[in-house]
């Protein structure tokens, strides 16, 4: 095994990362909102 995603502690990284995201609104590009979306979805696999 090359690497292990340790995904608890991702998790949290991308909770973390989509609160400041919040705080930003509508100032946030959209596209930027979809990643931390697609995160979640990678790491819920």
């Amino acid at each position: 095994q090359l690497f292990e995603v340790d995904r608890d502690r991702w998790t949290q990284e991308a909770a973390s990362i989509r609160a400041y995201y919040d705080t930003l609104g509508d100032k946030l590009p959209e596209e930027i909102r979809n990643q931390i979306d697609a995160l979640d979805e990678r790491l819920k696999k």
